[in-house]
């Protein structure tokens, strides 16, 4: 198993890495038994840094291939720049606080 991220705007290229119970690490070992889920990714930015604003992500990785190889197989996706946009949407919605009902609301 193996396979990259690429941002098509910057050149960089990202190891695809597997999630094994929440921590991202080599592929290297790895084998996905058949018919069974599986968890990848890649890390974009180091584990110590702040993040990556939206604004950020899209300037850099507004146009992104994936690639990922297993046995003599290799699947790639282009993502436009609309599929960006609208992931990148999403997870800020999906990532914003929602009101707590009945938050701060007292009956006496």
């Amino acid at each position: 198993m193996d396979g990259y991220v690429r941002s098509e705007i910057t050149g960089k290229q990202f190891q695809i890495l597997v999630n094994d119970n929440g921590t991202l690490v080599s592929s290297a070992g790895y084998g996905i038994p058949a018919d069974q889920q599986f968890n990848i990714g890649a890390r974009l930015v180091e584990p110590t840094s702040a993040g990556i604003s939206g604004p950020e992500f899209i300037r850099d990785f507004g146009q992104m291939t994936f690639v990922f190889k297993y046995g003599n197989h290799t699947y790639t996706k282009k993502f436009s720049p609309e599929e960006i946009e609208a992931e990148v949407y999403r997870m800020e919605k999906d990532l914003r606080p929602k009101p707590m009902l009945g938050a701060g609301a007292r009956k006496y």
